[in-house]
């Protein structure tokens, strides 16, 4: 078989070309002619579940995780999916005061109600929650943060962890819950500080 100059340009061109890397896609995309953020709606082609309830030590207030039931393609780790099915009906890892997890929402039960109320009914992804019992040992006030995507920053229609982060707090029970980073301000990390006064 003979091998021509073009045909050879040829595969050299295909095999540059497919060894293209990709940009990655930016967390935000500025849109200059509109400067309030837009909200995205709520997904209605996803289940949503919520998770076994959580109570932190010390407290008396039942959270429960809710989160989408995400279908996975590979089945080859048969110990997170229900078998054939390919479901991931993980929604949360709990550590000690820490909610982690693809969450959209968190319901909370006071003890002696019946009733489970949500956190929110805007469209968001929680990444964490954090209880912060030190405050709760300090100041006797209980207090949950959140690590949260509340704006499609990155406007492909979705609220998740591709757009950027978001602080939030609100009481144990989910009452008073606001943000308290900026719109557009990504959130990097976070702390807390105790101050003395003499």
């Amino acid at each position: 078989m003979k091998v021509t100059k073009w045909s050879l340009l040829g595969l050299c061109t295909l095999f540059l070309w497919s060894c293209k890397e990709e940009a990655p896609q930016p967390k935000v995309i500025y849109d200059t002619t509109n400067t309030s953020p837009k909200e995205v709606s709520v997904d209605t082609s996803s289940y949503r579940i919520a998770d076994l309830p959580i109570q932190f030590e010390g407290t008396d207030v039942l959270l429960f995780p809710v989160g989408a039931l995400t279908y996975m393609k590979d089945r080859s780790n048969y110990g997170k999916y229900s078998g054939e099915s390919g479901i991931n009906y993980t929604i949360s890892n709990v550590d000690q005061f820490e909610i982690a997890g693809n969450l959209t929402n968190v319901k909370f039960q006071i003890p002696g109600k019946d009733t489970l109320i949500a956190l929110t009914n805007k469209p968001i992804h929680i990444e964490r929650l954090h209880y912060l019992n030190g405050v709760a040992a300090r100041i006797k006030k209980q207090y949950v943060v959140y690590k949260v995507q509340d704006l499609d920053t990155n406007k492909d229609g979705k609220c998740n962890e591709n757009d950027i982060n978001s602080l939030y707090v609100s009481r144990l029970d989910g009452s008073e819950f606001q943000k308290l980073s900026s719109d557009y301000h990504e959130l990097i990390d976070w702390n807390l500080h105790f101050f003395t006064i003499s």
